[in-house]
């Protein structure tokens, strides 16, 4: 058992039963995650690492879906104390756990040890001083010094040769992943753009990377969000298990 801190409530996520803890105190999941995490794909036995995992939402709803074992890496300490207590909420301990590190340090106990990897890294650049205010939104998507060349490296050496990593990244800036991730041996094969609704252009982009994989990229179908009387798509519903 555990306790539940100030602030904090239990949110039914509407799929198999599973439920996480979040506070009023901290960033919520976003949309992107559940896009991500449906992006996603693993298959039952693979080991999976969730980097920057924060609450554990994009943990949760990929062992949902496919009863892989999971291990997220956060190094916010409160966010992974969040995450710990959903996974015991969950009953969940035997598959999914949280590493409350460095990303870039996760390679020294998981040196290839993965089948894939995920990660809905940070969005800002810190070292251009473009920093939310909030400090908890800043410590977990504008870590000072984490660059998306470090994300890319640290994927890469967790991975098997062979392993998949998927991530998200703005449109406007996805040339650099693509260039992070070509560096570090992991060679795009899918991107998928997500626009708001049809009118307006992509704001987000979803990759797929496979570690030493041949050349070779697969555009898909854009992902829309809202149609044109803003209600959620069939894909949203879909991404929701609605």
């Amino acid at each position: 058992m555990f306790d539940m801190k100030a602030n904090e409530t239990i949110e039914d996520l509407q799929f198999k039963g599973l439920k996480i803890i979040l506070s009023a105190d901290l960033p919520r999941f976003t949309t992107d995650s559940v896009l991500l995490s449906d992006f996603c794909k693993a298959k039952m036995g693979d080991f999976v690492a969730d980097f920057g995992s924060g609450t554990g939402i994009i943990s949760l709803l990929v062992y949902g879906r496919y009863s892989c074992s999971v291990v997220g890496f956060e190094i916010n300490g409160e966010l992974a104390d969040m995450m710990q207590r959903s996974i015991i909420l969950n009953s969940l301990e035997d598959k999914i756990m949280v590493e409350n590190m460095d990303l870039r340090e996760a390679y020294r106990h998981y040196n290839g040890a993965f089948d894939v990897c995920v990660c809905n890294p940070p969005y800002y650049d810190a070292k251009a001083h473009i920093i939310p205010k909030d400090i908890h939104r800043s410590l977990t998507r504008a870590q000072t010094e984490t660059t998306i060349f470090d994300i890319a490296r640290a994927a890469t050496r967790i991975l098997k040769s062979g392993g998949y990593f998927y991530m998200s990244y703005p449109v406007d800036r996805v040339m650099d992943a693509l260039e992070a991730l070509r560096r570090n041996r992991l060679e795009p094969k899918t991107m998928q753009f997500v626009r708001a609704n049809k009118s307006v252009s992509p704001y987000l982009t979803l990759i797929k990377a496979k570690k030493d994989g041949g050349v070779g990229i697969k555009i898909s179908d854009d992902f829309i969000i809202y149609d044109e009387n803003g209600e959620p798509t069939e894909m949203l519903n879909k991404a929701y298990h609605r």
